[in-house]
């Protein structure tokens, strides 16, 4: 799919970004990373830029009521977060 994607749009830009962490604990941490992980290997073989927001945007475990409204969705202080993050990003590549 991504090789058709790069082939049938060589003037696009194709990027992906990780899910930042949800849940109160670690118990689905590792799903979580796992997922994560594979969005960057993909990524990475395919030579697509990836933003890591599930280890770079902040948000943990520890303060993720902070940053959202259930502890999946982020409220407007994550969003703030994330959106400063994706067009930083977007302004890098």
């Amino acid at each position: 799919v991504l090789s058709r994607l790069q082939t049938g749009n060589p003037y696009k830009r194709i990027v992906f970004a990780t899910l930042v962490k949800r849940g109160t604990d670690d118990a689905d941490y590792a799903d979580q990373k796992g997922f994560a992980d594979a969005i960057k290997e993909v990524s990475k073989f395919y030579a697509i830029p990836v933003l890591d927001l599930f280890e770079e945007s902040g948000i943990t475990y520890n303060n993720i009521t902070q940053y959202t409204t259930d502890n999946t969705h982020p409220n407007d202080l994550g969003m703030e977060i994330i959106g400063r993050m994706i067009s930083n990003f977007l302004y890098r590549i």
